[in-house]
């Protein structure tokens, strides 16, 4: 005897069974589910809502991006830990949001670090692109800069910077040693 697929899905509770099933599964599979729901906010997606190459895809130049970062500089240290009005950028890129725990970070900052971000080229590029946009409570009061190679000129500079001395979200054997110091200045 030979079994139908409408007396499979009958036998199982019907289609209505097999909705529920599948609607149970997505609940179980669901980032919520299992409490990931802001881990998966700061996860750089591979084509984000803001794309930094648009029509221009000249390579980024890290030098023009020193120029850039004089307007910056204004508010963010760049070579120390070191803080101005804003938190020391040294070693920005890769570092967990909120990781001085000398700095008064605003409270939307210190929350997107509970949640797990990290600072990408990709997040970089969004927060530097409009500051309030990117994430609502922020204390910078940066309008933002709208050209996408001037950003992605900035970005590709704040890669050069290495975290300092004292970076305490770096394993142990990942953090430069004295004889790793720049020469003239302070880390």
């Amino acid at each position: 005897m030979r079994r139908s697929a409408t007396n499979c899905t009958t036998h199982r509770g019907g289609l209505a069974g097999a909705v529920v099933s599948l609607s149970l599964l997505g609940v179980l599979f669901s980032p919520v589910a299992f409490g990931a729901q802001s881990i998966t906010r700061w996860i750089p997606l591979p084509v984000a809502k803001q794309t930094a190459l648009a029509d221009d895809v000249s390579p980024a130049d890290p030098l023009r991006g020193a120029k850039l970062y004089a307007q910056c500089s204004a508010c963010h240290e760049a070579n120390s830990a070191a803080h101005k009005v804003g938190p020391s950028l040294a070693g920005i890129v890769g570092r967990p949001a909120a990781a001085f725990p000398d700095y008064a970070y605003s409270a939307a900052l210190a929350g997107a670090r509970r949640e797990g971000l990290v600072w990408s080229p990709e997040f970089i590029d969004s927060l530097i692109a409009g500051p309030t946009r990117f994430l609502a409570g922020t204390k910078m009061p940066f309008i933002g800069i709208a050209d996408a190679k001037d950003r992605r000129d900035l970005v590709s500079y704040l890669e050069t910077l290495p975290p300092p001395q004292t970076a305490s979200w770096l394993r142990t054997d990942e953090t430069r040693g004295p004889s790793d110091a720049r020469p003239g200045g302070t880390n």
